[in-house]
């Protein structure tokens, strides 16, 4: 017989302690992710400098290192974005 196993919430994930791992939120599952090689942190964090610069003052808050950003509900996903982008608009200054 097939293990059924339960899914979490992205409020869930968002509550569990750090064990110092590092885990995105697939679908429900949780998925260990490997720490990214330096030469990504590198380019992220040109990207990220690049971006914030124009963003900051103007339109909008840049966010980076693995920011968790909810992509679907039902079952939820939480990916670790790179770099992100959110208006005032939606998150007041």
């Amino acid at each position: 017989m097939a293990k059924v196993e339960k899914l979490i919430t992205a409020e869930e994930f968002g509550r569990m302690p750090d064990n110092g791992h590092r885990y995105e939120l697939v679908r429900g599952v949780l998925v260990e992710t490997n720490m990214p090689k330096p030469r990504h942190g590198q380019v992220c964090g040109r990207v990220q400098r690049f971006v914030a610069n124009f963003c900051d003052d103007r339109i909008g808050h840049v966010l980076s290192n693995d920011s968790g950003v909810i992509t679907e509900h039902d079952p939820d996903t939480v990916r670790g974005a790179d770099i992100c982008f959110y208006p005032y608009s939606k998150v007041p200054k």
